[in-house]
C-alpha cells in the first residue's frame, strides 16, 4: 500500500470513530469523501477540524505529533494509528472544495492550489500552506487566517472583519474587488498584491504602539502593490506620520487612524466621517470645518486645536481632551456618549466660547446668540461632580 493511501485510510478511520470538530452525523459522508478523494464540491464540511494528533507542520514540511493525554477516552486506543498517520505527509494540495460549506472549519494542513471558489468559510480558521489557492467569490467573513497565501486568488471574496495573524504572507495575492471592510491586515505581507477596487472602510493596516507590548506592526506594502488611491493615502499617513502635514480637504472617511499623531497638521475641511481615531493626537491641529460625524474619538487629544465649524455629530468622544480648544461659531457635538455610555445629549456650541473648559462638565447647550459669544465658566468644584 502506498504511504499516502495508508495515511488517508487511517485518517478516514480516525475521523469516522472519534468525530471531527463540531461536524455531525448528517455530513460525515461528506467528510469521508473529502478525506479519501480530496474532491467534494458543494459538500457540507461545516465545523470540520482534524484532531490535534493529526496536525502537520507546514512551516518545516515535517510531520509532528501532539500527545492527547490520558484524559481523552480514545487516546490510548488510537495513539498508534495517529503516530503512523503523521509519519507521512498529509496533503490536501489541489483539493476541490468549490461551493462547499466550511463555516467554522479548521483547515491546518497543505491546501496549496486548492479550489475554494464560492465556498462558505465564515468564521473558519485557515492555518497552513494556501499558496495559489482559489478563493474567488468565497465568504471568509470574520475568519482567522495564518500562513502562506502567496499568489492566492481572493478576487471579489468577502473578507469583512477577518483577522490575519502576524507575518502572514499575501504577497502577489489577487484581492481585486474583495470586501476588506474592517479586515485586520496589520503586519501582513502585501508585497505585489492587487487590492484595486476593494472595499476598504475600516481596514486596518497598522497596529498602534501600546506600552504594554512595546511594539507596533505595519502591513508590508511595496511599489508593486496595487491599491485604491485612498488606501495608499491612508497607508502613507500611518507609515510616514502626519505631524505638521497639510491634509486639508481629503477624504479619510472610514479610515482606521488610531494612535496617529496629527499634531500641528492642517485637516481643515477634511472628511473623517466614521473614522476610527482612538487615541489620536490632534494637539494644535487646524480642524476648521472638518467632518467627524460618527467618528471614534475616544481618548483623543484635541488640546489647542482649532475646531471652529467642525461637525462632531454622533461622534464617540468619551475621555477625549478638548481643553484650550476653540469650538466656537457653529461647531457642534450632538448625541455623543457620556462616560458611562448610557446617556446621550444633543449639545450645540453655536456661538459659544468653551476654551479652557472640558466638555464633560457642560450641562446644557449654549443659548442662541445674535452676535456676542457666550462664555461659560466652570464651578470651582466641577472635578468632584
Amino acid at each position: 500500500m502506498k504511504t499516502t493511501t495508508l495515511a488517508v485510510s487511517i485518517l478516514s478511520m480516525f475521523f469516522g470513530f472519534v468525530g471531527f470538530g463540531t461536524a455531525g452525523a448528517e455530513n460525515i459522508e461528506d467528510v469521508r469523501q473529502f478525506i479519501q478523494t480530496k474532491k467534494c464540491p458543494g459538500c457540507d464540511l461545516s465545523g470540520f477540524s482534524p484532531p490535534e494528533d493529526l496536525m502537520f507542520s507546514w512551516m518545516s514540511n515535517q510531520p509532528f505529533y501532539y500527545t492527547m493525554g490520558g484524559d481523552k477516552p480514545y487516546a490510548k486506543e488510537f495513539m498508534e494509528m495517529a503516530q503512523i498517520s503523521v509519519s507521512h505527509a498529509i496533503d490536501f494540495g489541489g483539493a476541490d472544495l468549490r461551493d462547499a460549506n466550511l463555516n467554522g472549519a479548521i483547515l491546518r494542513l497543505n491546501f496549496e492550489s486548492a479550489k475554494f471558489t464560492s465556498a462558505f468559510l465564515r468564521a473558519a480558521h485557515l492555518k497552513g500552506n494556501f499558496n495559489q489557492a482559489d478563493f474567488r467569490n468565497a465568504d471568509l467573513s470574520v475568519a482567522v487566517i495564518h500562513g502562506m497565501f502567496r499568489e492566492a486568488n481572493f478576487s471579489h471574496a468577502n473578507l469583512n472583519g477577518v483577522l490575519v495573524y502576524v507575518w502572514t504572507d499575501f504577497s502577489k495575492a489577487n484581492l481585486r474587488g474583495a470586501n476588506l471592510s474592517f479586515a485586520n491586515l496589520s503586519s501582513t505581507d502585501l508585497s505585489g498584491a492587487d487590492l484595486r477596487d476593494a472595499e476598504i472602510d475600516g481596514v486596518i493596516l497598522h497596529s498602534p504602539k501600546r506600552d504594554e507590548i512595546g511594539a507596533s506592526y505595519m502591513a508590508k506594502i511595496d511599489e508593486a502593490t496595487q491599491m485604491p488611491p485612498k488606501l495608499r493615502q491612508i497607508y502613507t499617513i500611518v507609515k510616514d506620520g502626519a505631524v505638521g502635514r497639510d491634509l486639508s480637504n481629503l477624504d479619510l472617511s472610514g479610515a482606521y487612524l488610531a494612535g496617529v499623531d496629527f499634531s500641528g497638521a492642517n485637516l481643515s475641511g477634511t472628511n473623517l466621517r466614521n473614522a476610527n481615531l482612538f487615541g489620536a493626537n490632534f494637539e494644535g491641529a487646524d480642524l476648521q470645518n472638518a467632518d467627524f460625524t460618527r467618528a471614534i474619538l475616544t481618548k483623543t487629544n484635541l488640546q489647542y486645536a482649532n475646531m471652529v465649524g467642525a461637525n462632531f455629530n454622533g461622534a464617540i468622544t468619551y475621555d477625549a481632551n478638548i481643553k484650550n480648544s476653540q469650538v466656537d461659531y457653529s461647531a457642534k457635538i450632538n448625541s455623543y456618549f457620556w462616560s458611562d455610555h448610557s446617556m446621550t445629549r444633543s449639545i450645540w456650541f453655536d456661538g459659544c466660547n468653551v476654551m479652557l473648559m472640558p466638555y464633560e462638565a457642560i450641562e446644557f447647550p449654549c443659548p442662541p446668540t445674535s452676535g456676542e459669544s457666550t462664555v461659560w465658566t466652570m464651578p470651582d468644584d466641577w472635578e468632584s461632580k
